[in-house]
């Protein structure tokens, strides 16, 4: 039984294209992770600003609220002191 023979020069040239089709597909898999994470990146920011925008809608309302609150409050006192003026004048 004998061993086959291979040349040192051929070895390499397998070891160079083996290290060329490494760095090729690790190059492709860094581009696809970027594309990936800015991907994300969008989806989150979208995300950031339609909470944010709630959140500002949100306290708008509940200020209009505490406005028409606090004027119901001082037609309330007016009210009030306007039907005391008439009691006193009876």
């Amino acid at each position: 039984m004998s061993i086959p023979s291979t040349s040192s020069s051929s070895t390499g040239a397998s070891m160079g294209n083996s290290m060329n089709m490494f760095q090729s597909g690790a190059a492709g898999l860094s581009a696809q992770g970027t594309q990936a994470a800015g991907q994300d990146g969008s989806a989150m920011m979208d995300q950031i600003q339609q909470t944010a925008a709630m959140q500002m809608q949100f306290q708008t309302q509940m200020g209009i609220i505490q406005m028409i609150v606090k004027m119901n409050e001082a037609l309330a006192k007016l009210f009030k002191a306007i039907g005391e003026a008439i009691k006193g004048l009876a």
